[in-house]
């Protein structure tokens, strides 16, 4: 059985039975982007994470399932799962980091201005 049998027959119906996509507020999304790829330059960009499925609930991704072919080890899908990890937190610590800037900008601006200098 492949992948996609896998999915029709195996995940799907579990994840209809456990609610969702059907309780209200719920969403299975499916093929979804992780990320679109590191910048790698010259406006390349390097292989797109995509997660078989997230689920959702309320607007908040709260899980990720990775699908694979039904003779495949359980153990197949756990490289992905760490690529997911590691690039959430690098984008969440990226994303930090221009919060601050913009933080450190704001204030520098609001001195200048209340000291006359801007």
């Amino acid at each position: 059985m492949n992948e996609a049998e896998t999915r029709a027959e195996h995940i799907d119906p579990v994840l209809a039975a456990a609610g969702w996509g059907v309780v209200d507020g719920s969403r299975i999304r499916r093929e979804y982007p992780i990320t679109p790829g590191r910048l790698e330059g010259a406006g390349k960009r390097g292989k797109a994470l995509t997660a078989d499925y997230v689920l959702e609930f309320r607007n908040t991704k709260l899980a990720v399932v990775e699908a694979k072919a039904w003779d495949k080890p359980l153990t197949e899908g756990v490289g992905q799962a760490k690529d997911y990890a590691t690039e959430t937190r690098r984008l969440e610590s990226l994303y930090q980091r221009k919060l601050d800037a913009l933080d450190e900008l704001k204030r520098s601006l609001l001195h200048q201005a209340f000291s006359g200098r801007l």
